[in-house]
C-alpha cells in the first residue's frame, strides 16, 4: 500500500522555487541599481541658427556616421551589472524543470506497475471465482 506523504515532500518543486526566489531575490534587491538623476530642460534657443552653425552641425553628423561604420571589438562591449545572476536564474529554472520531469517520470513508472499489478489481481481473482 502507498504511504501517505507530508506536504513539503509531496511538492518538492515547490520547496525548491520558493528557497530559490528567496535567495535570488534578496541578492537582486541588494544588487538593485540606483535610479538616475531627472533630465534637465534644455535651453531654449534665442536666434535661427547660423550658416557656420550649420555646416559644424552638417560634419558632426558626418563624423558620428563614420563611427557607426567602424569595427566593433570585444573590448567595446560593458559587461551587463546583473549578468551573472542571470544566467543563475536561468541554470535554476531548467534545474527545476529537470527534477519536475525525472518526478513526473517516475510516478508515471510507478502509476504503471501499480496499474498491472491490479490487472494481475484481477484476472487471478477471475479465474479463482470462475
Amino acid at each position: 500500500m502507498m504511504q501517505k506523504r507530508t506536504a513539503i515532500y509531496a511538492r518538492p518543486g515547490l520547496l525548491l522555487i520558493a528557497a530559490c526566489s528567496y535567495v535570488f531575490g534578496a541578492t537582486a534587491l541588494a544588487q538593485a541599481p540606483t535610479p538616475a538623476p531627472a533630465p534637465t530642460a534644455a535651453p531654449a534657443p534665442t536666434a535661427a541658427p547660423s550658416m557656420r552653425d550649420l555646416e559644424a552641425a552638417k560634419s558632426a553628423m558626418g563624423d558620428r556616421r563614420m563611427q557607426m561604420t567602424e569595427k566593433v571589438t570585444a573590448a567595446d562591449f560593458k559587461q551587463i551589472d546583473g549578468g551573472p545572476l542571470l544566467l543563475a536564474a536561468y541554470a535554476v529554472v531548467w534545474a527545476v524543470f529537470f527534477i519536475v520531469l525525472v518526478y513526473t517520470l517516475m510516478r508515471v513508472r510507478r502509476v504503471g506497475d501499480e496499474v498491472k499489478r491490479l490487472e494481475s489481481q484481477l484476472e487471478a481473482s477471475k479465474s479463482d471465482g470462475a
